[in-house]
């Protein structure tokens, strides 16, 4: 059951989302104008999401180049959200590159911007389209795999990885690395929680969560073997079944990392993809950590902390990383970004409102 302070999360919620889409809308991002045939102006920037425009992690990015392209008024801003996990076959992937090429063909972008490793399977389609085209890449594992990892969402075995260091003379590239810091998260939540006897890691089933998951595994195994591990995921536990469970738990014993919490619906034939279940998760009582997909700032959410980075200069390395492309230089001169500032943060108001 939906209690009052979830619903009023949830439609505080909604209301910065629409604010945000209207900001989108102006900078030619809204999901509307992105489903035109075809695109006519010739200085424009283009995103690929892997995820869903739901997704709080690259909405952060979206919305900060948003606002940049907002301020310079010559320039175009579109995207394009791959929704990997609603992708699992060759044909709906080669659907998605067909509509983007056929889209895009027109003129080339400026420069291309994919948020999250899996944009990359189509590197070398956007090459054939495009050329040396500059390439910025932001994404939360500084390797790439073959794409049947990504359609089947398995973890990138470590024999099938290829550096991201490796492709960016080839493909004209910059990489932003998105560290989510598996280890240093761990170690919070067993200082934060010094009786903890039970691990529990809530993912949904893309495909960087389940390399989480092996991580998060072998992590404990190594360090913390005493510790019971629990990955819960959309695929073996409805939203009301872990909704339940969260209440339950006794947040002296039990440590919980969350990521995510997307899944596919089908109804009368049709599949859609529901992207807010994790508001509801989020505002439970138990003591939730984040990897850094949820805005861990954010007082009206659950989230009591993580071991993150500055998402803010994130975002602001992205912008300044955009200017010096637009002034002439390529993307495989510069440097790769590795966020230095990354650190435990607590929200105390939260973390006193859940009684810790």
């Amino acid at each position: 059951m939906t209690t009052l302070f979830q619903t009023q999360i949830i439609n505080s919620y909604i209301i910065k989302l629409f604010l945000s889409f209207c900001l989108l809308a102006f900078s030619y991002i809204s999901p509307i104008l992105a489903q035109k045939d075809s695109v006519n102006s010739s200085n424009y920037l283009l995103i690929i999401n892997s995820y869903t425009e739901a997704a709080p992690w690259s909405f952060r990015m979206i919305s900060a180049i948003t606002e940049y392209a907002q301020n310079s008024p010559q320039l175009a801003l579109y995207t394009e959200h791959m929704n990997m996990l609603m992708m699992d076959t060759d044909s709906t992937l080669n659907e998605f590159r067909q509509a983007v090429l056929e889209k895009y063909k027109r003129h080339s972008p400026r420069m291309l911007i994919l948020l999250g490793n899996s944009s990359m399977i189509l590197r070398d389609d956007f090459r054939k389209m495009w050329g040396n085209i500059p390439i910025i890449l932001c994404a939360e594992e500084d390797y790439i795999g073959p794409k049947e990892f990504y359609l089947q969402k398995k973890p990138v075995e470590l024999t099938a990885r290829t550096p991201i260091a490796d492709m960016a003379q080839p493909y004209n590239l910059t990489f932003l690395h998105s560290n989510f810091y598996i280890k240093e998260n761990i170690d919070l939540i067993c200082r934060m929680t010094p009786d903890i006897k039970n691990f529990i890691f809530i993912g949904d089933e893309r495909q960087n969560n389940q390399t989480y998951n092996m991580v998060i595994k072998q992590e404990l195994k190594k360090s913390h073997p005493d510790i019971n591990y629990q990955f819960i995921s959309p695929r073996k536990m409805q939203t009301n079944h872990l909704l339940d469970t969260l209440y339950t738990v006794d947040p002296k014993t039990t440590g919980i990392l969350f990521s995510s919490w997307f899944y596919k619906h089908t109804f009368a034939g049709n599949t859609s993809l529901v992207t807010n279940s994790h508001l509801l998760v989020s505002t439970t009582s138990a003591p939730l950590f984040s990897l850094g997909m949820m805005t861990i700032k954010d007082n009206a959410g659950g989230i009591i902390g993580g071991y993150i980075y500055d998402q803010h200069a994130y975002s602001q390395k992205i912008i300044q990383t955009i200017q010096s492309i637009l002034n002439g230089k390529q993307a495989s001169e510069i440097p790769f970004y590795e966020p230095s500032d990354a650190a435990p943060t607590i929200n105390y108001n939260v973390l006193l409102r859940k009684g810790m």
